[in-house]
């Protein structure tokens, strides 16, 4: 058979074909198992106000089904990048003419099932009562405050964004007031837990991050004792200063930071040796690997 191709060019007063398919495996054409008829689903277009973004989306509905199929060409496998380019050709035997067609924005539209909006809403809607009822005393309330309460939850319906009444729901969620059977729940929840006396008890004794203290001294050494605060087998390791002041002037101060080396000719003033055989340059050593 000889074919004649004619390749058409996109126009900007015509809309091109858009290509689109079921992921879920929907088939448009069979037939009603009641009826045996095939009962053709409706097809919704929506374009974007302005012509320069370029964005669609399509909307599948079956006949007398809460299920709609939703595609657009800007979410999605759409985003991903496109090295090719699609076309549509159609045959017609008749004619023998192959007409090739560019489809809409260069995309293939997948159509994935959604819920309807409107049963969404109306299952949404039916939840937030019951949880409202579950939470707050409606019964206490005025048949004022109860009809305006339900006026303003209709009009917020009507004439709100989804994102404002999604907020409001959350507001809702985090004030939801006096809630017995949730106190009943956690209570029983506290009882089963087991306690060890013990533990709470030398936790409450010692406290981290604070070293042994008197609040009944009268000087500084007795305010926090050395001998409480380092423990007798670290008393060896930290001499390396006290014998540092052995030395007198002869010592290498080096391999110390300057605040020990600054320091030394004010321990070296201390003529009490037992003052300085209780601690003061172990208080130096440790600040020096600090």
């Amino acid at each position: 058979m000889k074919i004649k191709i004619k390749q058409i060019s996109d126009k900007s007063d015509r809309v091109p074909p858009i290509v689109a398919y079921f992921a879920s495996g929907y088939d448009p054409f069979a037939k009603n198992p009641e009826s045996r008829v095939i009962e053709t689903p409706k097809v919704t277009v929506y374009r974007h106000k302005d012509e320069s973004k370029k964005r669609l989306q399509v909307v599948v509905s079956p006949p007398d089904s809460n299920v709609e199929f939703v595609g657009s060409n800007y979410t999605g496998e759409q985003t991903a990048r496109q090295t090719c380019v699609y076309k549509l050709g159609v045959l017609n035997k008749e004619t023998r003419t192959l007409k090739i067609l560019p489809i809409a924005h260069n995309k293939i539209v997948r159509l994935e099932p959604r819920v309807i909006k409107e049963t969404v809403d109306l299952e949404a809607s039916e939840g937030s009562d019951t949880e409202s009822s579950g939470n707050e005393d409606i019964s206490e309330l005025t048949e004022e405050e109860r009809l305006k309460r339900k006026a303003t939850k209709k009009l917020t319906k009507r004439f709100c964004t989804e994102q404002v009444i999604n907020r409001n729901k959350k507001k809702r969620g985090l004030n939801l007031g006096y809630d017995p059977l949730t106190k009943e729940l956690l209570k029983g929840k506290l009882n089963k837990v087991n306690v060890k006396a013990s533990a709470l008890k030398s936790n409450s004794i010692v406290a981290r991050n604070i070293p042994p203290y008197d609040t009944s001294a009268t000087t500084p050494s007795e305010a926090y004792p050395i001998q409480k605060i380092i423990e007798k087998g670290e008393w060896l390791f930290l001499q390396d200063i006290y014998l540092l002041l052995q030395q007198e002037t002869e010592a290498v101060t080096d391999n110390y930071p300057l605040f020990v080396s600054n320091r030394l000719y004010k321990l070296r003033a201390i003529k009490d040796e037992t003052e300085k055989a209780d601690g003061l340059w172990c208080l130096i050593t440790p600040n020096t690997y600090g």
